[in-house]
């Protein structure tokens, strides 16, 4: 189920508040021990798997379009196992994710309005377009790299608190 960039320009859901804007800091919940090692600052490619940017989309949250209480619950729904918690959250401006290009300058991730009912917050990033394993893990690891320096810059993951101060 690739997706392209043109789809970014639609709303794809009828829960819709519109496109995602480059301007706009996005957020991935970050799933301990699934996307990060204990005390790490640094995803692993876990945190976005291929398959999801290829398939069903890697779920992310527009800031701009929640708050600490709905992106606590959002949180809460992924913790379908026992061994799992919150490590925190991974932020970045949708911009940066945009950015990352191959050799004929062509964009390889779009990022998409996909709103539900319960969360008209949720968004997706998907590949852009078709391309071999080699080549995804390659723009795979830029995109979460974009994410890293971010959390490199900040000194740890995100907690709440930190991503709704004033």
């Amino acid at each position: 189920m690739t997706q392209s960039v043109d789809d970014e320009q639609i709303s794809q859901s009828e829960f819709s508040c519109g496109p995602v804007e480059d301007r706009e800091d996005v957020i991935r919940i970050i799933v301990y021990p699934h996307h990060v090692e204990e005390g790490d600052t640094v995803l692993q490619a876990a945190a976005f798997q291929r398959t999801e940017l290829t398939n069903r989309g890697a779920s992310i949250e527009r800031k701009a379009l929640t708050n600490p209480k709905k992106l606590t619950h959002s949180s809460h729904k992924l913790l379908t196992k026992e061994d799992r918690s919150i490590a925190g959250y991974a932020l970045v401006e949708c911009s940066s994710i945009r950015a990352i290009i191959d050799e004929m300058g062509n964009r390889i991730f779009c990022v998409l309005d996909t709103a539900l009912k319960c969360n008209p917050a949720h968004g997706d990033i998907f590949f852009a377009k078709e391309l071999p394993k080699p080549k995804q893990i390659k723009y795979r690891k830029d995109m979460i790299d974009a994410f890293n320096k971010r959390l490199i810059s900040h000194g740890s993951l995100y907690a709440i608190e930190e991503i709704f101060a004033p």
